[in-house]
This record gives structure tokens, C-alpha cells and sequence, in this order.
């Protein structure tokens, strides 16, 4: 029996190698088969990072029925076991409790999922409303606190008049609370005419869209072409933010230097379209030698006067 057995196999043998050698193309089509299949593996190998790989992406989360956030992508990569999808050609669009959006542009994308977490990055363009236009190198949103912030230096332009700008070491907006945060040295940069600009700088300012108005605090600084004021605090009122300020109130020890005088007082009042500055809260103004203190001083800088209210002292300085 048992040599039956090995004589089936011996002639078995016999006759697969008498068909090869008549059709040889059978050997090469099954070594190409191997070779496919090796090939295959390696691919999926290479692809096992990626769970998912979708395109035309639009996410959107929600609460109440109000959207908070929403991106649209050109492609999607999900990385399974870390839970984290990376995304080009986004834009994204970031909602305030009045539905109004800041809108963002970049090149590339990560979304940590379990964090809620998203990044933006590669020539990243920001339009804050409809009042400026933003660059910057990277932008994070935290999705829990809603709360978008740039790494990295970032530039706005306003969208209407491209010479007002603002520029800063990073943006951070409150989309739950709308407030917008500048911060790491700010400077807001407005023309009075095709020849000057009125330029203010401080460490810290936030933008109120409700009121506006830009709120300035520590060292600032107010640059006018023949004078400059420096206080810890100041305001920036608009009509809307595609035209300069009419007004500046600065407060708290403010301090003005020019060619021709200097003051000091606690509150100042620019009104920018007048070209008239008012000085209160014991104001005192140095001026040709002549030290003038009074309820209210007024600088004429359109006609180069000087007017005083209601005068509690004057005396010559040598």
C-alpha cells in the first residue's frame, strides 16, 4: 500500500515537470504572481499608518445647534492609533456667540482628535471679520475653549485701506467671549496724510468689535509727527475699523514731549480729524521757559496754539 502510494507521487512529479517544460510561460507567470503579491504587502506595510485616507473634507462641530467650527479640506489622512488626521488645503471658519466668523487659509493641517486640538500651518492667512487680514507662520484652536492663538509673529492689514495695519508677537481670540487679544509688543500704524502717520505702540491691546474701540495698556506709546505721549493706558475709538480712530484717550501718568514743549496730566484727549489735544486732571504744561498749570490745557496743532482753562499757577523757569 505504502509503496503504491509513493509510485503516485513519484509519477505525479514526473508529469508537473513534463508540463512546465512544455509551457515555461507557466513558470514566469507564477514567479510574477510572488512578486505582486510581495510588492502588495510591502504597499499595505507603507499604508498601515493611515486607517482612513478621504477626500473633499467639510467637518463641523456644534453645540445647541450652533455651529462653533467648521473646516473644509482637500484631503484627510487619519492616524488610527493616535487618533490624529492630517489635512491640506484647508479653510476654516471659527464662529462668536453672533455667528460672525473669523476665517482661516493654510496649506496643512493636524487635528488631535482626542484633544480637540487643530493646527494650522504652512503660509497661514487669517481674516479677522471683515476688518483685517492677517499673516502668520502656525495657528492653533482649541476646540474645548474655543480659543484661536498664532505662533509666531503676525501682521494685519485692513481689508479697505491696506496702509493701517497692525502688527504683534501673537493674536489670541476668545470666540466664546468675542475679544481679540494682542500681545509680545504691539503697533498700530494709521496715515493722518499722504506724508505722516499716526503711529501707537504698547506691550499689550485687545480689539472690542461691540464698541470699536483698541484697547492699549503698558508703555504706550503715541507718535504724532512733532510730538510724542507715553502713558500706561490708552483707547483707539473707530467709527468702523476701515477708517483711522477720530479719537485717543490716553490716562494714567501721561506724559507729552515735543520740540517746542512738554506736559504731564491724567488723562489726554486726541481728537485725531480736529488736530486738538486736551489736557486734564491737573494738567501742567512747560513751555518757552514758563511752567502753566490749570483745570484744562487745549494744544491747537492744526493753528500751533495753546489755550488754558481756568489758570492755578504760571511762573518763569530760568
Amino acid at each position: 500500500m505504502k509503496r503504491a502510494w509513493w509510485f503516485g507521487v513519484f509519477f505525479l512529479l514526473i508529469g508537473v515537470g513534463y508540463y512546465i517544460s512544455k509551457n515555461p510561460e507557466l513558470l514566469f507567470s507564477l514567479g510574477h504572481q510572488a512578486d505582486l503579491f510581495s510588492r502588495v504587502k510591502r504597499e499595505i506595510r507603507a499604508a498601515r499608518e493611515y486607517l482612513h485616507l478621504l477626500r473633499q473634507i467639510h467637518w463641523l462641530e456644534s453645540f445647541d445647534n450652533d455651529k462653533e467650527w467648521e473646516l473644509y479640506a482637500i484631503e484627510a489622512k487619519n492616524k488610527g492609533i493616535e487618533n490624529i488626521w492630517e489635512l491640506s488645503q484647508v479653510e476654516a471658519y471659527f464662529y462668536d456667540v453672533k455667528k460672525k466668523s473669523i476665517k482661516v487659509v493654510g496649506n496643512l493641517a493636524t487635528y488631535h482628535l482626542n484633544q480637540r486640538q487643530l493646527i494650522i500651518s504652512g503660509h497661514v492667512r487669517i481674516w479677522v471679520y471683515d476688518d483685517y487680514v492677517a499673516e502668520t507662520d502656525q495657528l492653533i484652536y482649541w476646540a474645548a475653549q474655543r480659543e484661536l492663538q498664532s505662533q509666531g509673529e503676525v501682521f494685519l492689514k485692513s481689508q479697505h485701506d491696506p496702509s493701517q495695519s497692525i502688527q504683534a508677537g501673537l493674536i489670541r481670540a476668545l470666540m466664546a467671549k468675542e475679544e481679540i487679544f494682542f500681545e509680545s509688543g504691539v503697533l498700530v500704524k494709521h496715515p493722518l496724510n499722504q506724508e505722516d502717520a499716526l503711529l501707537v505702540q504698547s506691550k499689550l491691546a485687545d480689539l472690542n468689535r461691540k464698541y470699536k474701540t483698541i484697547n492699549l495698556r503698558d508703555e504706550v506709546k503715541v507718535e504724532l509727527p512733532d510730538s510724542r505721549f507715553e502713558s500706561n493706558l490708552a483707547t483707539l475709538f473707530f467709527n468702523n475699523f476701515a477708517r483711522r480712530p477720530y479719537r485717543i484717550v490716553m490716562k494714567d501718568q501721561v506724559r507729552l514731549e515735543s520740540k517746542a514743549r512738554k506736559a504731564e496730566c491724567g488723562r489726554a484727549v486726541f481728537h485725531v480729524d480736529r488736530g486738538l489735544v486736551e489736557l486734564t486732571q491737573n494738567p501742567v504744561l512747560w513751555e518757552s521757559h514758563r511752567r502753566v498749570e490749570g483745570e484744562r490745557i487745549i494744544l491747537d496743532y492744526e493753528n500751533d496754539e495753546v489755550t488754558v482753562d481756568k489758570i492755578r499757577a504760571k511762573s518763569q523757569e530760568p
